[in-house]
């Protein structure tokens, strides 16, 4: 979709695993702003929750968070989990940087919500510039 408008360029993008976490990310440049970064996570379950953490800090540290961030993915860490430390440490990691998760509701059909999407921004703002050119 986005690849495909003509107002819309991919300036780079990576992929790369470290300590068996995967990243791809993006950056995507529009006619309305300058960079749009995206970021996609995938963490098996069988890795520790400090992995995900440390890794995450080392690439958000980088990266520069005065453009819209976007990340998503599954992080294998359920939001709504109440039996575990894990969701509110990494939510208050995440608003460290300033990102909020976007959607508060169950994800899979097994009743966990495992899948993210934090931004920066509001996600409207986040994807105005996508919408826009259309």
């Amino acid at each position: 979709m986005v690849i495909h408008d003509k107002f819309i360029t991919l300036s780079s993008h990576e992929t790369f695993i470290v300590l068996g976490v995967k990243f791809i990310t993006t950056t995507f440049n529009t006619n309305i702003r300058k960079a749009i970064h995206v970021i996609a996570i995938y963490q098996p379950s069988t890795l520790l929750f400090s992995t995900i953490i440390n890794q995450l800090q080392k690439l958000l540290d980088v990266m520069p968070t005065y453009y819209p961030i976007v990340i998503m993915g599954d992080s294998n860490i359920d939001m709504f989990n109440q039996n575990s430390i894990y969701p509110n440490e990494f939510k208050f990691f995440m608003i460290q940087y300033s990102m909020e998760l976007q959607f508060k509701e169950i994800t899979k059909i097994y009743g966990i919500h495992i899948d993210h999407i934090w931004t920066n921004e509001p996600i409207q703002q986040c994807i105005l510039g996508v919408v826009e050119t259309y």
